[in-house]
């Protein structure tokens, strides 16, 4: 079988599950629905991470439960092979939206801002394939290299936060709680789409990681690193800018490293710092694409992913290239249906999930 799964350990699946998640909470949201309400995302953005743990820590009980090796077992023992492929699909469908939506988001701030004159789909076409790559190799490539960049990403972060920190006001991280309870709640539950996708990417990938104790340490590890990078991040935003300024922002915390004279001993990293961030933008890609591909290959008992990379790749590549022609009025359509009920969209497949493992198990129709 080619699955191109081979062996990680525990560190490299920590590193990549990392990088996915704060990828996705500090370059992957909406800005516009994030911000417009206040600068709350520094707490309701850590909080969204925690729910969506808590969201995925019972499917990987019920996978110990029914000695699962992954969650396409656990997805074909409750629901069979045709009920288990029709919720695979919003599943595999997050993953690819979660390897899009950064990728998205950097090359609009390199179009506008570092390559000037050079065009968004250039940039695309020029940056893609290095997930394409990682992800074709197979999640040990995606792994080690995960591991290998893990460092940079967090001090790329903590010397913009450094260098920007003298135009920090306390002021601006009122109302706590934006425009309200309603919409801070809502905000930190809808967001989970962002951040459950990266941690299913561990239990499909579970049979690499050697045992679903592996893949609790993993995903519960991985969810605190990106709790307090997401925080951190996100809180000098918030120190940074008005919401009304961040609602119509791509990428804030690139903005945050435009230097003054006064901190001019850091001498204009912003650039530098913007591709750093975009090597660990290119690995979340890659684990999302390899994630979601693996996930379809199980789940239609096919005996070599390549294929599946290929046909994702190119439906991620699509999306990339055609989403920028899409009128806007469609476009925002789109972006509110996702802020709304892309928690939904994964939250009810999952639940319908556990449910028939529990009832299947309970009248003994389902092995233990």
């Amino acid at each position: 079988m080619k699955m191109r799964m081979g062996r990680i350990g525990l560190s490299e699946a920590v590193c990549v599950a990392a990088i996915a998640l704060s990828t996705g909470g500090v370059f992957g949201i909406d800005p516009v629905y994030a911000y417009l309400g206040g600068n709350s995302t520094y707490i309701s953005m850590p909080l969204s991470i925690i729910v969506s743990l808590l969201i995925m820590l019972p499917v990987l009980k019920l996978m110990d439960a029914t000695k699962c090796r992954d969650i396409s077992e656990l997805f074909l023992k409750s629901a069979g092979r045709a009920g288990g492929i029709m919720l695979m699909f919003p599943i595999c469908a997050a993953l690819l939206i979660c390897a899009a939506k950064p990728l998205m988001a950097f090359a609009q701030v390199l179009h506008r801002m570092v390559y000037d004159g050079v065009k968004y789909s250039s940039i695309i076409v020029f940056m893609f394939p290095v997930a394409v790559f990682m992800a074709w190799k197979g999640l040990e490539t995606v792994g080690r290299t995960a591991k290998c960049i893990a460092v940079l990403p967090l001090v790329a972060l903590a010397a913009a936060v450094m260098s920007s920190a003298s135009g920090f006001e306390i002021y601006r991280l009122f109302p706590l709680v934006g425009d309200g309870m309603k919409h801070f709640a809502l905000f930190a539950v809808s967001d989970t789409f962002v951040f459950i996708p990266p941690i299913a990417g561990l239990l499909i990938c579970g049979e690499a990681l050697g045992g679903n104790e592996f893949i609790r340490k993993a995903a519960v590890r991985s969810a605190f690193i990106a709790f307090a990078v997401c925080f951190i991040a996100q809180l000098a935003i918030s120190l940074s800018f008005r919401s009304g300024l961040l609602a119509e922002s791509v990428m804030p915390l690139y903005k945050i490293g435009f230097l003054t004279a006064k901190q001019s001993f850091v001498l204009r990293l912003d650039k530098l710092f913007i591709m750093i961030w975009l090597c660990g933008a290119l690995v979340s890609c890659a684990y999302c694409i390899y994630s979601s591909s693996l996930f379809f290959s199980k789940m239609l008992s096919q005996k070599d992913v390549t294929a599946s990379v290929a046909a994702s790749s190119l439906i991620t590549c699509t999306l990339l290239l055609e989403i920028i022609k899409v009128d806007n009025a469609v476009v925002e359509k789109i972006r509110n249906a996702i802020s709304y009920y892309g928690a939904l969209f994964l939250i009810i497949p999952l639940a319908a999930v556990c449910l028939l493992t529990v009832i299947k198990k309970r009248a003994g129709r389902l092995e233990a």
